[in-house]
């Protein structure tokens, strides 16, 4: 539920579902793989491309957030238009997206 496609497909086919802006809703990082896990075939968020990280920056309004990564605690951190790789304390809760390989959006 929740995930839906990014409006350039040339950026990306999959689907993505956010946690949400509310600081409530941020989790660890392993959390966060927990949760993306729960549905089948979605996983933590890995950006392959420049273009697939600012088309979900710009999807799900980034402006100025930490995002927990599907690599070992590592995090994007938004500032504006720009964004920078940043290790992250596994302990540490932040924002984070799953992504889902398109089949259908579930």
């Amino acid at each position: 539920m929740g995930f839906r496609l990014l409006p350039n497909q040339a950026s990306s086919t999959n689907c993505y579902s956010d946690s949400g802006a509310s600081p409530a809703n941020n989790i660890q990082w392993i959390q966060a793989l927990v949760m993306c896990a729960m549905t089948t075939g979605a996983y933590l968020w890995r950006p392959n491309t420049v273009q697939e990280a600012a088309a979900v920056r710009n999807e799900f309004n980034f402006r100025n957030a930490n995002v927990v990564v599907g690599t070992d605690c590592v995090g994007i951190q938004f500032n504006g238009a720009t964004w920078v790789w940043r290790d992250q304390l596994c302990a540490n809760a932040h924002r984070y997206i799953c992504e889902y390989p398109r089949r259908v959006c579930p």
